[in-house]
């Protein structure tokens, strides 16, 4: 190493720390600028000019530029924000005329969601499906049948390590839950709350599972199809009941169904429905993906 590469790695070693330190995001693009010159030289001093073109075109430049851009457009949109308590929006202001007196619903969060901007909702449940697919996917294509029953035994004797106060804390906490979870989720249309608050709920009853190192009793109660099962079984609820409306109403998510007495289970239209299909399918993919993780994690503890 010659000294001009010695004195390059300090100086890199600087700038990092002051882009670190540098509270101020303008002030900090500015340094974040430098460093990146800095890099640049760094890499040309290694013989690698490649990068150091690369470097100095997206640190040099295209970072720092990147930064200004969204400083300035945050402060922008700061200020053109109307005065508190003077919201101007049209289609907000409509809806909270409309909504709740055409679904009978007791909020207006629910009826946007699930009705007025329903598609987009629809477009998030197949986000999560699709991620749930790809994680399973990838996940088992590193490992065979032989290599999951090993996983099974590690599962089993790693049961044995936990404490039992931490055994019966989780087997303690995982009924209300689950309680709390389907709560959430059938009143989704009544509460705050909804099918994807309510389906994380439901899915950390699985973390409670294996924090309590019952793994396998948990894959005996509820094994891998079960969990797709619910995923597709949520994802497709949804889309299905969005045909229904095309079926006997007049578009897509256009409701179908009685719209009951306000205030009651039974209400809203078709808004439970979808409530119920979100939190089957939020709570079957994210327990799908913990599956999936913890088996990863105990083939990785055995390979060790």
């Amino acid at each position: 190493m010659t000294a001009l590469q010695a004195l390059a790695l300090v100086l890199v070693a600087i700038g990092g720390g002051a882009v670190v330190f540098t509270r101020d995001p303008s002030r900090q693009a500015v340094v974040a600028s430098l460093f990146g010159v800095l890099l640049a030289v760094l890499f040309f001093l290694f013989q690698a000019p490649d990068v150091a073109l690369s470097q100095s075109t997206v640190g040099t430049v295209a970072l720092p530029l990147m930064i200004l851009l969204a400083l300035a457009g945050l402060v922008w949109a700061v200020t053109e924000l109307p005065a508190f308590g003077h919201y101007s929006g049209v289609y907000g202001l409509t809806l909270e005329h409309v909504a709740l007196g055409q679904r009978r619903a007791t909020d207006i969060v629910s009826p946007v969601t699930f009705d007025y901007r329903g598609v987009d909702t629809l477009g998030e449940e197949f986000i999560l499906f699709a991620a749930a697919v790809g994680c399973a996917i990838l996940l088992r294509s590193q490992r065979d049948e032989e290599v999951t029953e090993a996983a099974s035994e590690r599962a089993a004797a790693r049961a044995e390590e936990v404490r039992r106060p931490v055994r019966a804390l989780a087997a303690v906490l995982v009924a209300p839950a689950v309680v709390l979870g389907a709560y959430i989720v059938a009143h989704g249309h009544l509460t705050p709350g909804g099918g994807f608050q309510g389906g994380v709920i439901l899915a950390s009853a699985t973390v409670l599972v294996y924090a309590g190192g019952q793994a396998v009793a948990f894959r005996r109660v509820s094994p891998e199809p079960v969990l797709e099962l619910a995923d597709g079984v949520g994802a497709a609820g949804f889309a299905l009941v969005a045909i229904g409306g095309l079926m006997f109403g007049l578009a897509a998510l256009h409701n179908f169904l009685p719209l009951g007495t306000q205030s009651q289970l039974l209400s809203a239209g078709m808004l439970p429905l979808l409530n119920l299909s979100v939190g089957i399918e939020v709570a079957g993919a994210v327990t799908l993906i913990i599956s999936e993780f913890v088996d990863q994690t105990l083939l990785r503890s055995r390979r060790r």
